[in-house]
């Protein structure tokens, strides 16, 4: 019997990197997996055309760049960081509407 025989789990940002291995050690121990590829970047582009000039926003793929995940604790992803002064001020963690991030965004300019 496997590991996680009769089990089941979601794994999003399956596409590639670190969601597609993970993707494939559970399916290899017997869960059924639901693996989703979500798309964030059209939310990150509207936002920053829609705050060009007020506020910079940025991606990053964590699996080329393994020691910022490190540095701010970031466990899963999608992972948001705010940063105001230098200083990392907020964070949200999971897929959530463009409107949260546009309130979280608002909160710190």
């Amino acid at each position: 019997m496997k590991k996680l025989e009769n089990k089941s789990v979601i794994i999003t940002a399956a596409g590639q990197g670190i969601g597609k291995e993970t993707a494939i050690h559970f399916f290899k121990e017997g869960a059924n997996v639901i693996a989703t590829d979500i798309n964030r970047t059209n939310k990150l582009e509207e936002l920053s055309k829609e705050y060009e000039g007020k506020a910079v926003v940025g991606k990053m793929n964590v699996d080329m760049n393994s020691e910022v995940p490190m540095e701010y604790g970031i466990r899963g992803i999608p992972t948001i960081l705010f940063f105001k002064g230098g200083k990392l001020v907020d964070k949200q963690v999971g897929v959530v509407p463009k409107s949260v991030l546009e309130e979280k965004l608002k909160m710190h300019l």
